[in-house]
């Protein structure tokens, strides 16, 4: 590619892999009599603004590869919910190009992510992003970070799971960014396939090795409103779930539901109890 737009590149490899020998390797290049054009780096802990008033004081232009710096709060390190989370949400770091600072483990508990969120926002100034697995402790960091001096939902961005009330207030006042959440509903879920079940409706056609498995779906301030109704206990009194049960079809009710399927017509019709308005996927 340098050769087909005509860029004299050379490329620097960090041997040693870590934030002294990165610097370090800027330092010697330049400190060169015949120096670049442009030093292109990714920006790393501790070393990006170093790097940058370097490359200012010899008159070098930078270009910066943009990573957002987040810290994550866990659970606990024995809990099967908090390790899916954990990977999910290493996964999203490394396809969004985060920096993921430390993660921690809170115990699912607010007041002990608030302490820990404390201390973290002193020892990387520069985060402006918190992953947290459940909303109690993104509560706790919110607490936090608007102790720390900051503004959450301007300057720092807070995002978690479990469509918790308190968190849903959070989201429509602007300071919790996202609650990805649903998976209460998992239960009722269940007692609707123990229901079809008992009634004749078999899984007899389902492979050995099939997972019945659903998505989680973000609360937003776009979507708030929706979301509310689905949490709200009222609203379940209010719609007939026998229109949702394989039993009393004809050839359909012999195919295994597809459980995203069965939760977006659920949500859609909690979502209705009020405005009319449908919360699906599209």
């Amino acid at each position: 590619m340098a050769e087909d737009l005509e860029v004299d590149l050379e490329v620097q490899y960090d041997r040693e892999s870590h934030r002294f020998s990165y610097l370090r390797m800027a330092k010697d290049v330049l400190a060169r009599e015949e120096k670049p054009d442009y030093l292109l780096f990714m920006c790393k802990e501790n070393v990006t603004e170093p790097m940058l008033r370097l490359a200012d004081g010899a008159g070098v232009k930078v270009a910066s590869e943009s990573r957002i710096p987040m810290l994550a709060l866990s659970g606990t390190r024995d809990s099967s919910a908090g390790k899916d989370r954990d990977g999910g949400m290493l996964a999203a770091a490394v396809q969004q190009r985060s920096e993921l600072l430390q993660l921690v483990y809170a115990n699912w508990s607010g007041a002990l992510a608030r302490e820990k969120t404390e201390v973290l926002l002193k020892r990387y100034p520069e985060t402006v992003s918190i992953w947290s697995a459940s909303d109690g402790m993104a509560l706790g960091a919110i607490e936090a970070a608007r102790n720390a001096g900051r503004v959450p939902g301007q300057d720092l961005l807070v995002g978690s799971v479990d469509w918790q009330p308190e968190a849903l207030d959070k989201i429509r006042s602007g300071e919790l960014l996202v609650s990805l959440g649903r998976h209460f509903m998992g239960g009722g879920l269940a007692l609707l396939l123990l229901h079809d079940y008992h009634h004749g409706r078999d899984f007899d056609d389902m492979s050995p090795d099939y997972v019945f498995r659903y998505k989680l779906e973000p609360a937003t301030r776009d979507n708030i409103d929706q979301v509310q109704r689905i949490a709200d206990p009222e609203n379940w009194s209010s719609v007939d779930f026998r229109q949702f049960s394989r039993v009393g079809e004809t050839e359909t009710a012999k195919a295994v539901p597809d459980p995203d399927a069965v939760l977006d017509a659920i949500t859609g019709a909690l979502a209705r109890q009020e405005t009319g308005s449908v919360a699906s996927r599209e």
